[in-house]
């Protein structure tokens, strides 16, 4: 199969880009397609924003995933979907308007039949006689492809605390041991937030003392959302003091003026400590900060500051654990749940770093492909997401993103053009108050 586009990656960034290129940029719908390990469009941000319970975005109703800043609003008043879908000053859309307005966007342009299962595991340079080729391999079949978009983030491995490595292994072997169907609640459980059966294991504790490790987005909405079932039962352990931005990054991130800011620090090192300075981790808006409050005066759940040094199962209760923390306090617990988020890595992903090996790359000091502007790493090979932050700054990660990428890689060959003010936060809720 010989393509001109090949989209590696089908989550949100993936599947911006394939709408971008199919209806902006004019290429044939059978010279695109988008390789995925997952069969369905956006799987890992649906089964994400579920385990977190998302009620709203943090991002404002103008980063949808179709070409115009406004199209999410048009089919929401098309559709007649009431203004309480839209929150706060900035119009954050709902989780529920957001999914069912980029599911229907996917239907529309048919974007489903782009999508081939499979996950890529090296590229290479086509070995034939057009040496502008990429060669795309998975386990079961290959790919010919003149342009190459690598937008499957990096390595994106669960962040798993030293203490609680020996619990998830514990607990993977009583759940091998266990009778087909089910479900084992002899010793205190540990899953991470973002495992698929956190679901499932959240639902079978009833009544049961539950620990939520980490103070940020969504460590603070999953606490919230248990919280409004088991009141009572909850505590959010956080070792840091709780923040509140509205955004996770300055809006000055979508302008020229902190964008050129970065293009003039020539390291990539520099640039680094830029984009990690920039981002506020840990963090959540005002409007999750007040929820937080009202559950726990009301006494819902409650808020502790601390660190854990060491789980202990060994209690005179057997179905249930003691976090000791490092001040010496100790909480009582059925079931930890690890929202600590992905691995802190600025490196890239295994798939990636075969690559850069295969394609000689020149390789940046933390570990992903050197780019430009036009966040190229070689000819006809491009990147998205987290590996476009030293050019995209913080918000390289985000819906908005997307559509920064989208643009500077199909800007090849015209004049570089400044990001729309459309894309700044600020300026929107301005122009809707006046």
């Amino acid at each position: 199969m010989h393509l001109d586009w090949l989209i590696v990656g089908g989550g949100i960034h993936g599947t911006f880009l394939s709408n971008y290129l199919l209806n902006r940029k004019g290429v044939e719908r059978d010279k695109i397609a988008v390789l995925d390990n997952q069969r369905e469009p956006l799987a890992n941000w649906l089964q994400q924003t579920d385990a977190v319970a998302m009620k709203y975005l943090r991002s404002p109703v103008e980063h949808n995933l179709d070409l115009g800043s406004q199209a999410l609003r048009k089919w929401a008043h098309d559709e007649r979907i009431p203004d309480t879908e839209l929150y706060s000053k900035f119009d954050r859309p709902s989780l529920r308007s957001f999914n069912s307005h980029s599911q229907a966007l996917i239907e529309r342009n048919q974007l489903e039949e782009l999508r081939v299962f499979g996950e890529a595991k090296i590229i290479t340079r086509d070995k034939g006689k057009n040496q502008d080729r990429y060669l795309i391999k998975t386990e079961e079949r290959e790919f010919l492809a003149s342009n190459v978009i690598i937008c499957t983030g990096q390595a994106n491995k669960l962040a798993i605390p030293d203490w609680a490595l020996d619990w998830t292994a514990k607990d993977k072997e009583l759940r091998a041991s266990a009778e087909p169907n089910q479900t084992r609640h002899d010793h205190c459980q540990v899953v991470h937030l973002f495992d698929k059966r956190y679901q499932q294991v959240s639902r079978d504790l009833n009544n049961k003392e539950i620990v939520i490790i980490g103070g940020g987005i969504s460590g603070a909405q999953a606490a919230i959302a248990i919280a409004e079932r088991q009141p009572g039962k909850v505590v959010l352990l956080h070792r840091e003091p709780l923040q509140t931005y509205q955004f996770d990054a300055d809006p000055c991130w979508l302008s020229t003026r902190c964008l050129g800011l970065l293009r003039q620090a020539r390291s990539p090192l520099h640039r680094r400590r830029i984009v990690e300075g920039a981002r506020h981790k840990g963090s959540f808006p005002q409007d999750i900060a007040n929820q937080l409050q009202t559950a726990v005066k009301e006494g819902k759940l409650r808020c502790v500051l601390g660190q854990v040094e060491r789980l202990d199962g060994e209690t005179n209760m057997s179905d249930r654990g003691m976090l000791k923390l490092t001040d010496g306090t100790h909480l009582p617990c059925h079931l930890v749940v690890l929202a600590t988020g992905f691995a802190e890595s600025t490196g890239a992903s295994d798939f990636v770093r075969k690559t850069m090996r295969a394609l000689d790359l020149k390789e940046t000091p933390c570990g992903i492909p050197h780019i430009d502007y036009y966040l190229r790493a070689a000819k006809g090979l491009f990147v998205s997401g987290p590996l476009a932050e030293l050019e995209l700054g913080p918000a390289a990660r985000n819906i908005v993103g997307a559509r920064i990428a989208a643009e500077r890689i199909c800007q090849i060959g015209r004049s570089k053009k400044p990001h729309p003010k459309e894309y700044n936060y600020f300026f929107m809720a301005s122009r809707r108050i006046n």
